[in-house]
């Protein structure tokens, strides 16, 4: 007979005769519930929608003790999916659905985020030379494109996507050496040659780095399943003067 134990942070469901299945709030969770935004498109949510693996609705008014542990969290906003709970479980209980995975980088490509503006001044009679350091905060993150994934085959399980997609965001960390977000600072030094009795205005188009790639997942019964992703790895900038 089973008995249920709960903390204020996890429940933990035991058994005589099965393995032990710890429950905790997933990272993606705690981050919402700490932000009220999304872990994914990092957007302002009210409510998420959350989901059993058979597709039924779950209301987000459901205490976290009594929901169901295979529950799926979704952004109404972006699409994207994250699992409700982190589930660490013991080596006798259901192999996993996942078989091999597979990580592919295609491109580089470069995002605006913002301009910034700094104004300059000499009021010598003579040249001058003005240096100063270029600095901003940016969050090393993936991405995955939800809209755009595919498979091999129509009769892929939603409990297996689930799971195909969680082992793919933890092969991307994996590959990028990270957690799931790292904040970062960038910082560069810039010189600048300023004419005499002149005042400049030093412009800085920030732009963000996108390594865009695919995860191929393939299941135990060889079905194959391609998750197309973008991940945030580094910061640059253009500059002009007017």
């Amino acid at each position: 007979m089973g008995r249920l134990v709960e903390t204020a942070h996890c429940v933990i469901e035991a058994s005589d005769d099965e393995g032990v299945q710890v429950f905790g709030r997933s990272s993606e969770q705690r981050r919402h519930q700490r932000t009220g935004t999304c872990p994914r498109c990092e957007q302002w949510l009210n409510l998420a929608r959350y989901y059993l693996p058979d597709g039924t609705r779950v209301s987000p008014w459901t205490l976290l003790p009594l929901m169901d542990k295979r529950t799926t969290a979704s952004c109404p906003k972006c699409g994207g999916t994250w699992p409700v709970f982190e589930t660490v479980v013991s080596p006798d209980t259901r192999p996993s659905v996942v078989a091999t995975m597979r990580v592919t980088e295609t491109s580089l490509v470069e995002e605006a985020i913002g301009q910034e503006v700094r104004r300059i001044g000499n009021s010598g009679p003579a040249s001058a030379v003005r240096r100063f350091k270029a600095t901003r905060r940016w969050t090393r993150h993936i991405e995955f494109d939800n809209d755009h994934t595919t498979t091999s085959s129509h009769g892929v399980k939603f409990t297996a996507l689930v799971e195909l997609k969680s082992s793919a965001e933890a092969t991307l960390r994996r590959h990028f050496g990270g957690s799931e977000e790292i904040e970062e600072k960038f910082e560069e030094e810039v010189e600048l040659s300023i004419p005499p009795y002149t005042t400049l205005e030093f412009v800085m188009d920030w732009k963000c780095i996108w390594q865009q790639g695919l995860v191929t997942g393939v299941d135990t019964t060889g079905v194959m399943i391609q998750f197309p992703f973008r991940a945030a790895v580094g910061l640059t900038f253009d500059q002009s003067t007017r």
